[in-house]
């Protein structure tokens, strides 16, 4: 489903995983596969029953250029906070700036909804850290392999 490398991406809301059955699978097929060195590394299993169960909770957003299925970001808002719960980009599309252009979407659509903080939990040695830290989030704690990050909105995203 990764095709199309030059079309510009978009992002479209999908609704609970009853009313596209198809997305629901995708997501939860690109977390599993692209968690799985994390959870291998933490001696942690993939569990489809909780994904499933917190999945109705969240925004979900297909990210997609053209026809291609690029990846997956499922937000929680709960003003002021907006949190990030999954940001999966298909391997084929990694490294390519598309994780920068989908948390600057994000931002956008935390602050239309009156958010000011952009949080998520991320495993302390995964190089999506590096990524967060680069656009302007912080450490704010640790909950055993988990990081805390938050970034204030207040703030202009930073572009490197």
């Amino acid at each position: 489903m990764c095709h199309s490398p030059h079309a510009p991406a978009t992002l479209q809301c999908i609704g609970a995983a009853s009313e596209n059955s198809a997305f629901f699978d995708y997501a939860r097929r690109l977390t599993r596969d692209n968690m799985q060195a994390d959870y291998r590394r933490h001696g942690l299993v993939w569990d489809d029953a909780h994904f499933a169960r917190y999945w109705s909770e969240t925004q979900n957003y297909l990210i997609r250029a053209g026809d291609s299925w690029l990846g997956v970001l499922r937000l929680y808002l709960e003003p002021p906070a907006c949190y990030l719960r999954d940001l999966q980009i298909a391997p084929c599309r990694q490294r390519q700036g598309l994780g920068r252009w989908c948390l600057q979407r994000v931002t956008a659509l935390a602050l239309a909804n009156g958010c000011r903080h952009l949080r998520l939990r991320a495993f302390h040695d995964s190089a999506a850290v590096r990524l967060y830290q680069r656009h302007g989030f912080h450490l704010v704690g640790r909950e055993g392999a988990l990081v805390r990050m938050e970034m204030v909105l207040a703030e202009p995203l930073a572009t490197t």
